[in-house]
């Protein structure tokens, strides 16, 4: 398998008992991609339009160090993150809705529609960061 390319399926048992994967992204560097805790899941919910936030809920990667990844390094961390965790994680957002269903029918539909919102409007959002300022923050002498 090609190192950027993510595996095709689910999780395997080995990277369940390990709680995740270590990737190499160059020869000389290496992340653990990780199965995300169950408590860290609404976390998840809130980061489905940034993929920014996933990538530091997926790695525990500081903040100046995602800024850092290449493109491939990071659809590889992300790819990654969903294959591991996307079996596990829509199953708990379907009991979450189906909870709240029993208490409010009708809900399911409402929590789907804002989701469906938010992650539109998240992708949508300009990036933040020195590239982002810098188209609105010109030089002097511009």
């Amino acid at each position: 398998m090609n190192p950027i390319e993510p595996s095709p399926s689910g999780p395997t048992s080995q990277e369940i008992l390990d709680g995740g994967i270590n990737i190499h992204l160059a020869p000389d560097q290496a992340v653990f991609v990780r199965l995300v805790p169950v408590r860290l899941y609404t976390d998840m919910l809130g980061a489905l339009g940034d993929e920014a936030r996933l990538i530091a809920i997926y790695t525990d990667l500081p903040e100046d160090r995602i800024g850092n990844l290449t493109p491939p390094q990071w659809e590889r961390i992300v790819e990654e993150g969903d294959r591991l965790n996307r079996d596990f994680f829509a199953r708990w957002v379907a009991r979450r809705i189906a909870r709240q269903e029993r208490v409010m029918p009708g809900i399911g539909e409402q929590i789907r529609t804002a989701v469906s919102l938010a992650v539109s409007q998240a992708s949508a959002s300009p990036p933040d960061g020195p590239v982002a300022n810098a188209s609105t923050n010109p030089s002097p002498g511009s």
